[in-house]
């Protein structure tokens, strides 16, 4: 609340994510910018590494050690080992890295109870602890348990990191050195964000049309005035405008957001411009987001770069929506009503509705992921509710598509009519579909599989037109379903008409094997048939031949 008569109320902080980590510019932070090479086996140079750290509160309460730039080709091999002036001495990295990674800007910090991930990803966690003997002039291990065991001791004088490869065949480097911090407060970690974003906020109370001064400072406490905990002096804007009490200002605070602890924005005001400040209270915590936050209607569209803001419209009728574009930039110049949709755009897009359309195209709450220069139409009679489109590809149609009515998934069709819809051929190592018997009940052989399975006829045929182009070929063969469906209608899929649309060839395998065991039945029935009439042949035969000899001895 304002102690004057007036209030700002915040529309929305856009701040997204930027990649790295850069610390800001307070006494506190104590840095060494010169790379680390980490050897192939061996100790990494310089060995140690070294800051000197004076000025510093004369008892560590908070402390982060930041590795800039951390590379490496199979980071378990390395460890570190953090040494202090008066004694301080903790393992850093006990060998636990994974798979490789590069340009990874990892934090340790009293402040966080996570455990390092593997692999390593940008981001504040716990240290590992350990007691690894590393090579001299390294002090040999017993070693602090956790960087918390830290807290109490003066952090004056000089401060070493000693990192080692203990393994041939891999080396990397840090290439941006590394820095260690020391604060009276450390909290949860956030993401960190540009030097400058945009702030939106709604006057009440006072003059809504105008100009005011603003002026703006970011802290790490919600209350404290303690110079240790502000992140940068404040910043003081001129002459904001204020239009209908809504008021749009870049803030450049010159240094970034820390990524190892909360922040709260400190907002003062003088409305009109050039009168006093007064100060906002509670001071406004910064809520940290990839994408931004929008009143619907205060924009018609905002195209939004992962290291900058750009506001204004973009040629659409747009309630809402947002894009985030890295790099690159969008043209959308439809006249579609495009409400709540949202695109994630890497490269160009370039977006145009039908010509002419007297409504354009509806594409209400969608998400588009497009990777690569890409254009992409519209279709005046299409609509897309609550769909996720991908697109891919310079000039490329669109790839995927999720159905929000339904769920149905396409790849290569935007009218998937089955969960998993797929034009064009699938290779897969292996599917498994539940079989087992304790899933079914009403189990009876299948009797008439042969008798079924004869009626059926395989046939060479050529696809329409139309369902060629989908399919990329035109001569086939296979079965009519309409025919199966009569025999088996088990195999066959039928659409919401109930028309016969395509049939499951897999699940003729099991009538395959039933005509294939009526056809051994009757197999070995002919064999058993056989085999009697083989011994009644040769009965026959020895009466006959004893026939012939009694009429031979008759005869003479």
């Amino acid at each position: 609340m304002l102690s004057r008569s007036f209030r700002l109320t915040p529309v929305a902080s856009l701040l997204v994510v930027l990649a790295g980590i850069v610390a800001p510019a307070e006494a506190q932070l104590f840095s060494n910018a010169a790379p680390i090479a980490i050897a192939d086996f061996g100790i990494a140079t310089p060995y140690p590494s070294t800051i000197v750290v004076a000025g510093a509160p004369a008892a560590i309460q908070g402390i982060a050690v930041r590795l800039n730039g951390f590379n490496h080709s199979y980071p378990s091999d390395v460890a570190a080992l953090l040494v202090g002036p008066n004694g301080q001495r903790l393992q850093l990295l006990n060998a636990e890295g994974g798979i490789s990674f590069v340009n990874v800007n990892l934090t340790l910090s009293s402040g966080s109870t996570t455990p390092l991930p593997v692999p390593y990803i940008t981001g504040e966690f716990a240290a590992s602890g350990g007691n690894r003997t590393f090579a001299v002039p390294a002090p040999a291990p017993p070693f602090a348990g956790s960087m918390q065991a830290l807290a109490g001791s003066n952090p004056n004088g000089v401060w070493q990191l000693y990192v080692q490869d203990l393994s041939s065949g891999d080396g990397g480097s840090i290439a941006g050195g590394w820095s260690i911090e020391f604060s009276d407060f450390f909290a949860q970690l956030t993401p960190s964000i540009p030097t400058a974003f945009t702030y939106q906020g709604k006057l009440t109370g006072g003059p809504a049309t105008g100009n005011i001064d603003a002026r703006f400072t970011l802290w790490r406490s919600l209350t404290s005035t303690s110079a240790v905990n502000r992140v940068a002096p404040p910043v003081t804007l001129s002459s904001i405008a204020v239009v209908d009490g809504l008021l749009s200002a870049t803030v450049d605070l010159g240094v970034p957001v820390p990524t190892d602890r909360r922040t709260w924005l400190q907002i003062e005001v003088a409305n009109p411009a050039g009168s006093g400040f007064v100060s906002l209270t509670p001071r406004q915590p910064m809520t940290f987001s990839p994408i931004a936050t929008r009143v619907a209607g205060l924009e018609a569209n905002t195209l939004v770069p992962l290291v900058a803001v750009i506001s204004g419209p973009q040629g659409d009728q747009v309630t809402g929506s947002l894009t985030i574009q890295a790099p690159g930039t969008l043209v959308s110049n439809g006249a579609g009503s495009r409400g709540g949709t949202l695109r994630l755009v890497a490269g160009n897009c370039n977006h145009s509705d039908p010509a002419g359309s007297p409504t354009g195209t509806s594409q209400d709450n969608n998400v588009h992921i497009i990777a690569g220069d890409n254009t992409f139409t519209g279709v005046s009679s299409n609509v897309f509710n609550g769909n996720i489109q991908f697109f891919a590809g310079n000039g490329q149609p669109e790839r995927v598509r999720i159905v929000g009515d339904n769920g149905n998934v396409g790849i290569g069709t935007s009218n998937p009519t089955q969960k998993l819809h797929v034009i064009g051929n699938i290779l897969a190592s292996g599917t498994i579909t539940p079989s087992c018997g304790k899933l079914k009940e009403n189990i009876v052989p299948m009797a008439d599989a042969l008798d079924r399975i004869t009626g059926l006829n395989a046939v060479r045929f050529d696809w329409t037109a139309d369902e060629a182009k989908t399919r990329g070929f035109t001569h086939d063969l296979g079965f009519i379903a309409e025919d199966v469906a009569k025999a088996f209608p088990e195999v066959v899929f039928r659409d919401d008409k109930g028309e016969v649309i395509g049939l499951d060839y897999s699940r003729m395998s099991a009538v395959a094997v039933g005509a294939i065991k009526q056809l051994k039945a009757e197999n070995e029935q002919l064999k058993a048939q056989s085999a009697e009439l083989k011994v009644q042949s040769a009965e026959l035969k020895q009466r006959l031949d004893a026939i012939e000899t009694m009429l031979q001895k008759q005869a003479k």
